[in-house]
């Protein structure tokens, strides 16, 4: 499990690479002693358009993110049944008395993917959705599927490269990508998928495989990406 401070490193890298601002990950720890003390920490942030706040729950890793233009704050959790809808309305108002807002944001959950059953992957996964969030690649959840929860594999030496800064985050975001591909893994619907291959075509990424399996069918899709032509085929 990420301590705190390992987290904190990871979304400053977040923030220098997107310009989005992260709240301290004690945040919520703090709100829950001194919630004034809290408060203080979203000082100077009632302007910006996008936040991202890492939010430590009974030992459990989970991400809020306000979307301003959009009114609302999205949270991503990797495990199900931890944290009620009731407690996540508690804290999107509290977030948003701290901005300064007349009305709480629009609470929305969102389509992260699921950590493996009794793992401790809850901090690695909280870092690896603020990097899709980020670049608008995680969509509104709308149902469950059999098949999102996924092993971490090679993601985590990838995720501490990143924190280092011996890895982009394209290059980051290329790799986490492949390996949701190779675990047919449902994260993107093809057009969440196309739409973001237009921002990676500005980097020295050439090739890329992303991967998703359909909500309307039980076909398989893969998308293969050459940076210059899109071609698609239904896998058997």
């Amino acid at each position: 499990m990420w301590a705190n401070d390992e987290l904190d490193t990871f979304l400053e890298g977040v923030t220098r690479d997107t310009a989005v601002p992260c709240v301290n990950s004690l945040f919520l720890y703090t709100a829950t002693r001194t919630p004034d003390a809290a408060l203080r920490m979203l000082h100077g942030l009632e302007e910006e358009k996008r936040i991202l706040v890492p939010l430590w729950i009974r030992s459990h890793w989970l991400l809020a993110a306000v979307n301003r233009p959009q009114k609302t704050i999205d949270f991503m959790d990797s495990e199900v049944g931890i944290v009620p809808i009731f407690e996540l309305k508690e804290i999107d108002g509290f977030i948003s008395t701290g901005l300064g807002l007349k009305e709480p944001l629009a609470p929305r959950i969102m389509r992260s993917l699921l950590q493996d059953l009794h793992s401790t992957d809850c901090g690695l996964f909280t870092a690896l959705n603020s990097v899709l969030w980020t670049r608008g690649m995680l969509p509104q959840r709308k149902q469950y599927h059999k098949n999102r929860r996924i092993t971490t594999g090679n993601l985590l030496p990838l995720a501490e490269m990143y924190a280092r800064k011996t890895l982009t985050i394209e290059q980051l975001l290329a790799r986490f990508l492949a390996h949701i591909a190779a675990i047919q893994a449902p994260l993107l619907l093809p057009e969440d998928a196309l739409s973001i291959m237009g921002t990676l075509a500005a980097t020295d990424i050439h090739h890329i495989r992303v991967g998703w399996i359909g909500f309307k069918s039980d076909t398989p899709t893969l998308v293969e990406w050459t940076g210059v032509m899109i071609k698609r085929c239904t896998k058997t």
